[in-house]
């Protein structure tokens, strides 16, 4: 009884956590949302956009080489396990000194980067014009040293997701948006794009102070002096390496994306990249947190050495992602068009761009299941310290990628680095599937007719929504009408949302009930998830 009791607790513990990091992270979406509606309608798809998506990619290569992603998990895991392995100040001595080690490290690193830029950054971008590359210079003056401040965030957060604190760093993440989306209000006409610089600065100085405070208040760490030879850091950074190594596999077939694309028509890679951050928004709101608040318990189960609880475990989370997945990947197909010409098209943003996003958006929406995999199958690797093999797989998948990419772009302009994208991830997920599977020795066939269940579930869904956005015109101007059609959109969304859970619970799958239960805030155990 008792044990039923605290897989109770801990189901419930995981919903909540999940709603609430859910919830922020949603907000900090809304806002990101209209920093972009303002993006498009003070800049256009125009040079100076090309050029700030350029350096917010290299910005965003920067951030996940030093903490934003696979340093920060890799930290949280070996965290945990000096609390479980550990004694009571294990884990605050490990945070304390690879604190240490990224800031001097860093800081080197920034220095090198910003007096060197101008002899490399227009290597990724050979056939920008003299008008987008004079932007470069200035843009990565703001935005690497916020790569820089917010990775050491993302490492002192580690600290607070170790013990399962996780709305600290979505508050943090969320006044780095909302002082960006100030910043450009105040600044767009005097500093014109730098204005998107600055605001990345400024937000990432306030985040990086307000975790610093809250992990001193918690007495959980502080920033220790670099210690390089400490075991527990050299296991913590060579688990890491592994992770960077995938990740900057990724990103740097993202930069050969740009390096392509530069090449075409201006304003292709500002259409490109904006269809890829309304895509992965929806990712960052509703998958993300779901593995976020995970990876502290897969990493603690693992650790433990309870296999047949973990193996458990990631049966029911891909279920569950599953049952997120496909509908939404339908739903996002289906409403592509009205989506973007609602919230994008205006001022300098023209019809031609709108339809580029629109047709971007519905190629990834085609991949949106294979990308929020990827993300799973990430933790997993991590929690199982299977990192050497992910390394292994990404680099060569992500350098075949570019490959495919330099043909498919001669052959259908943008779109083909859309679909490039789609299939590399397809292929990445099927090979750290079948591994996942055999060194976990993981179960799936109980999963197939979940599977056929939501499949039959979501096409039914998406003839709903598609039918209903068809009685309605979307392309209108007018702040009234467009907030009157948004409301519009969002009912026939909800409408086919309704009819996915209700016909999935028609045809026996056991999600909907899940979420009924939580929604009355009903205890339901592991067993019933």
């Amino acid at each position: 009884m008792e044990r039923n009791q605290t897989k109770e607790s801990a189901s419930t513990r995981i919903a909540r956590n999940t709603i609430s990091v859910s919830a922020i992270r949603i907000l900090v979406r809304i806002v990101a949302l209209v920093r972009q509606l303002l993006v498009a309608r003070f800049f256009g798809a125009s040079s100076a956009t090309d050029a700030y998506f350029v350096v917010y990619q290299l910005q965003s290569v920067l951030g996940l080489f030093f903490g934003v992603g696979p340093l920060q998990a890799s930290t949280t895991t070996m965290l945990v396990d000096a609390d479980v392995n550990g004694d009571k100040n294990s884990a605050k001595r490990l945070l304390s000194k690879i604190l240490g080690d990224q800031i001097l490290i860093g800081s080197i690193i920034l220095i090198v980067a910003i007096f060197t830029f101008k002899y490399w950054g227009k290597i990724f971008v050979p056939g920008f014009s003299s008008e987008a590359s004079k932007y470069l210079d200035g843009l990565a003056l703001y935005m690497f040293p916020a790569a820089i401040l917010t990775a050491i965030m993302f490492i002192a957060s580690a600290g607070l997701h170790a013990k399962k604190i996780f709305i600290p760093h979505e508050f943090a993440n969320l006044t780095i948006t909302l002082t960006l989306l100030i910043i450009i209000v105040i600044f767009h006409n005097s500093l014109q794009i730098y204005s998107l610089g600055l605001g990345h600065l400024i937000g990432a100085v306030i985040a990086i102070v307000f975790i610093l405070f809250i992990l001193g208040k918690l007495k959980l760490g502080f920033i220790g002096k670099p210690d390089f030879s400490d075991p527990a850091v050299r296991k913590t950074v060579s688990q890491a390496a592994m992770v960077i190594i995938f990740m900057l596999a990724s990103q740097s077939f993202r930069i050969f994306e740009r390096f392509l694309a530069s090449y075409l028509p201006t304003g292709k890679i500002t259409s490109l990249s904006l269809a890829q951050m309304i895509v992965e928004a929806i990712i960052f709101a509703i998958a993300h947190p779901f593995l976020l608040v995970l990876h502290t318990d897969l990493s603690n189960i693992y650790s433990q050495g309870n296999y047949e609880k973990f193996r458990m475990q990631l049966n029911k989370i891909l279920g569950s992602l599953f049952f997120l997945f496909i509908p939404i990947a339908m739903g996002l197909f289906a409403t592509a068009k009205p989506l973007v010409f609602l919230l994008l098209r205006q001022g300098e943003f023209s019809v031609q761009a709108s339809n580029d996003t629109v047709l971007a958006i519905q190629i990834f929406a085609i991949g949106f299941v294979f990308q929020g995999l990827n993300l799973f199958f990430i933790r997993v690797f991590m929690a199982t310290q299977l990192t050497k093999k992910l390394a292994i797989v990404s680099t060569l998948s992500w350098l075949g990628a570019m490959v495919l990419d330099w043909f498919m772009v001669k052959q259908f302009g943008f779109k083909g680095l859309a679909m490039t994208l789609v299939i590399a991830f397809v292929i990445q997920d099927i090979i750290l599937f079948r591994i996942m599977v055999r060194k976990i020795k993981l179960v799936i066939e109980p999963l197939y007719k979940t599977i056929f269940q939501i499949i039959i579930s979501s096409a039914i869904m998406y003839l709903i929504i598609h039918y209903l956005v068809g009685l309605f015109d979307f392309q209108i101007a007018g702040f009234e009408q467009k907030i009157i059609k948004i409301l519009i959109l969002s009912a026939i969304s909800a409408v086919g949302a309704g009819f996915y859970i209700s016909i999935s619970h028609l045809l026996g799958c056991k999600y909907p009930k899940t979420i009924l239960n939580l929604l009355r805030r009903k205890k339901t155990s592991i067993d019933e998830m």
